[in-house]
Formats: C-alpha cells, sequence, structure tokens
C-alpha cells in the first residue's frame, strides 16, 4: 500500500464500517494492493453500531474469505462467529394462536423451478452475531492493508456538478453545544477527497440522500422500510435442545396477517438459535401498516404466545 499517513487524499474513500463497507475495501485490496483504501465509520469501536444477529448466505462470504485470507477456516475467530451453521430450515405458516404449517417442502419446490421465493431457504448457512463479523472483518481489512479509521462521522457530501461525482466528503463539525452554537472546543470538520466515493452507511444514509438529490436522481422503484424488535431468550439447556442449535425458524401468517378477514401487514417472525441455551424470537413488520393502534412490540408478543413459539422459550 502507497505510503500515506494524512488520508485527506485518497484513491478509494468508503463510508460506513459495517459488513459491506468492509467486503468492498477488502475486495478493492485484493484485486489491487497497489490503491489506498480508507474506510471511516462514526463508531467508535468496531460492530458497535451492528447490533443485529442475521442469516448469513455462505458462498459469498467464503469467496471474499478464501481471497482475502486463505487460512480463515483455521483461526479460532472463524470457529467463534462462524460457529452456528443452519441444518435445519424450517418456513412455517402460522394460522391462529395454535396451528402452525411448516411450507419448506414448498419453498425448496419453488427453488427447483427458478423462482424468486427459493432464496428463502437458508441450509447450509450461518446464524451469526453481526457486531462479531464486523470485528472480525475489520482486522482483515486492515492485515490486507486499508486503512479503517473509527470515530469519524461524515456529515455533507462533496459534489462537483460539471462532471456529475462525488469528489469527497466533509466530517462533522465537533464541539457544537445543541442549538449548534460554537465552544471553546470547536474544530471543523475536516475534508477527505477521494477519486472515488463509496457509500455503504446502511439504507437511505444522510450522504446517500444528499447524493441522490445533488445528482439529480430517481428511483426506479420505491423505498421499502420496516420495524423489527426482537428478543434474546434464555431458555433451558432442554428447550434448547429441543429447538436445535443449528435451527432457524421463519414464520408468517399470525399475528400480522390473516387471509381473508385480516389484518394484512407485510413481514413475519423469526426464531434463530444462538449462542449456548439462548434464542433469538424477533418480529420484523412492513412501515406502511394501517392501522392506527397497531405497535410492533405487541405483535412480538402475541408471536411468542403462538403455541409453536411458546413451548420453546416458555419459562426463558
Amino acid at each position: 500500500m502507497p505510503e500515506n499517513t494524512d488520508f485527506n487524499r485518497v484513491s478509494v474513500l468508503v463510508v460506513g464500517g459495517g459488513p459491506s463497507g468492509l467486503a468492498t475495501a477488502i475486495q478493492l485490496r485484493v484485486l489491487n494492493p497497489e490503491i489506498d483504501v480508507c474506510v471511516i465509520d462514526k463508531a467508535l469501536d468496531p460492530g458497535n453500531h451492528n447490533l443485529s444477529g442475521a442469516v448469513l448466505e455462505a458462498e459469498p462470504l467464503h469467496s471474499l474469505l478464501d481471497a482475502a485470507a486463505p487460512d480463515w477456516r483455521d483461526t479460532d475467530v472463524a470457529k467463534d462467529v462462524l460457529a452456528n451453521v443452519i441444518d435445519k430450515d424450517d418456513i412455517m405458516f402460522l394460522l391462529g394462536k395454535n396451528m402452525a404449517f411448516n411450507i419448506i417442502s414448498m419453498i425448496k419446490l419453488s427453488k427447483k423451478m427458478g423462482l424468486g421465493v427459493g432464496q428463502l431457504i437458508h441450509e447450509g448457512d450461518y446464524s451469526v452475531s453481526i457486531s462479531k463479523l464486523t470485528k472480525w472483518m475489520t482486522q482483515i481489512a486492515r492485515d490486507v492493508g486499508a486503512e479503517v479509521l473509527k470515530g469519524f462521522a461524515a456529515q455533507d457530501i462533496l459534489y462537483d456538478a460539471p462532471s456529475g461525482k462525488a469528489t469527497g466528503v466533509k466530517l462533522v463539525d465537533q464541539g457544537l453545544d445543541k442549538e449548534g452554537h460554537k465552544q471553546p472546543n470547536y474544530l471543523e470538520g475536516e475534508v477527505i477527497e477521494a477519486d472515488f466515493v463509496v457509500l455503504a452507511e446502511g439504507c437511505d444514509g444522510l450522504l446517500a440522500e444528499k447524493f441522490i438529490e445533488a445528482a439529480g436522481l430517481e428511483r426506479e422503484c420505491p423505498q421499502l422500510y420496516s420495524v423489527g424488535v426482537k428478543e434474546l431468550i434464555k431458555v433451558s439447556p432442554e428447550q434448547y435442545e429441543k429447538f436445535g442449535a443449528g435451527r432457524v425458524v421463519h414464520a408468517m401468517g399470525y399475528p400480522i396477517w390473516t387471509p381473508v378477514i385480516g389484518p394484512g401487514m407485510f413481514g413475519g417472525g423469526i426464531v434463530y438459535a444462538g449462542a449456548k441455551d439462548h434464542l433469538s424470537v424477533g418480529m420484523i413488520v412492513g412501515a406502511d401498516w394501517k392501522y392506527c393502534d397497531f405497535n410492533t412490540q405487541d405483535a412480538l408478543t402475541l408471536f411468542k404466545e403462538h403455541k409453536f413459539v411458546k413451548r420453546f422459550i416458555e419459562g426463558g
């Protein structure tokens, strides 16, 4: 990597130190070790703002890691982060408070037919902590020569109208009170210029919105939003064993969708096996619900009370 300790000017600037931003930095350095790549992230430490658990597809992760760290399978961190390999994948349709139907066979048939719904199948994938994954990927990015700077929040995108491209970002000003007035410790945010800027700050991030407006871009599809709530529940060893360490459940239907009679909301519930004797139970609902008295936390409570779910978490 070219000697660069200033970082006010870099070849590639990645805004956002989550899995996507780090994967970008890692792949760029693998493909071209001569370019300087800098990742900035507002969190003070890796993984601080990546709190969710998730099901992670194995193939693209393996491809990335094989190129960047060929011996990754033998490392302790890999065995920790990727400890939960999904060997049982259930997709349930919940009808009312007591009935549950496993429709995974229909989903597998859809996959064989090439239908998009087949992507819901996760056997062979990983159930991971995104925070742990981010910490690991941060170290890999640094090992391949990318600079990952923590505690650097970007405020504005620098846009050159004649060329139609972003030329860098401006960091947030420091030392302002809550009204925006300068305090004695005020420090103006620095400018980081770059040949290429990659915005990996999450869905509809601040800089992405500013760039879209400055460049006069239009969406081809409307942005979808959802609200998710999740609980990490410590259960008995017997309940955990009954659920299965390598199992994930995705559920649709009750309590947010019932055929014909309603309600009718997009989303569903999840139950993932976590660390030993822990289950992650959650509810994700599209934010376009039309019911003024709906509450996602209430929906999660009803989901936990369903007969299928309750037997795994009761008393937890």
